[in-house]
């Protein structure tokens, strides 16, 4: 299935959102590009991959999502059609995995290949990986070299750490062996979709709901603020969000190297498609 979207969007995903303070720097491992200068820890590759060819992953610290975004202007006139089916397949010793992705038109810039929501396992397999191949219709169209791929890996978790210090998290959480704030119990009734629903903003007709929750979480576990970090949605929805999570999430505090409890930031994304055909009960 292919998706339009402006060539802005593409861009973005590419370079740094602009920012009021600039996160802690880590040394950038060779062949691969950190930056946290934005609302995300952005990992990118192209100085020498094959010509015109860029990637990049794209995450809001800590909070187990990834997007990744390859743009080459020179992929195939066949990538156009709708039922272009494109993978990304991780090439090495340890590993030879796929992802599924989609192909995105640029507004008069040709296409990116986009994939979304991808885990932590997609860091793992990077890690270990000599090289991504995209391969469209079995054939690959570019193979994308990842030398150093477990520094690069570093890079970005430390990335992700500096920015969660830079929104109010223990200083403590940058030192390796440390870790954030992390959620208990089941994390599927945290948001009442029903009421969520019940808002007159959202009547009428079906709507995705994009959100994403920054929590501050006190070294007993208990969230102390809540505010939005992105979002597409009405603004009293994000407050009805934050309400939802203050009373009903439940998090493990944060804790330094040496097991100490410590003051964390947890990021919370909401990628919701609310329907207007629900009924009460």
């Amino acid at each position: 299935m292919k998706a339009a979207v402006s060539a802005l969007a593409i861009i973005l995903a590419l370079a740094p959102l602009p920012a009021a303070a600039q996160a802690p720097a880590a040394p950038e491992p060779p062949h691969w590009n950190v930056d946290g200068a934005g609302k995300q820890c952005i990992l990118s590759r192209g100085a020498d991959t094959p010509a015109g060819v860029t990637m990049a992953l794209r995450t809001y610290p800590w909070s187990g999502a990834i997007d990744l975004v390859v743009v080459g202007p020179k992929w195939p006139a066949a990538l156009h059609a709708d039922d272009a089916q494109v993978t990304l397949k991780f090439v090495g010793p340890d590993v030879s995995l796929t992802h599924a992705a989609t192909v995105v038109a640029l507004n008069g810039a040709g296409q990116a290949i986009v994939a979304n929501r991808l885990d932590g396992n997609f860091l793992g397999n990077l890690e270990r990986s000599k090289a991504l191949e995209v391969r469209f219709q079995g054939a690959p169209l570019a193979t994308i070299g990842l030398p150093t791929g477990d520094k690069a890996v570093q890079a970005l978790h430390y990335c992700e750490r500096a920015k969660l210090v830079e929104w109010g998290a223990d200083q403590a959480l940058l030192d390796p062996g440390s870790q954030p704030p992390e959620p208990e119990g089941d994390t599927s009734n945290w948001i009442d979709m029903r009421a969520l629903h019940e808002f007159h903003a959202l009547a009428n007709y079906t709507f995705r709901f994009f959100s994403v929750a920054r929590l501050t979480i006190g070294a007993d576990g208990a969230i102390e603020k809540c505010d939005t970090l992105d979002t597409l949605g009405e603004r009293q929805v994000d407050h009805f969000v934050c309400d939802q999570l203050t009373a009903k999430a439940h998090y493990r505090a944060a804790h330094d190297r040496d097991g100490k409890a410590v003051r964390g930031v947890a990021i919370v994304p909401l990628d919701m498609s609310i329907n207007s055909t629900l009924t009460k009960d």
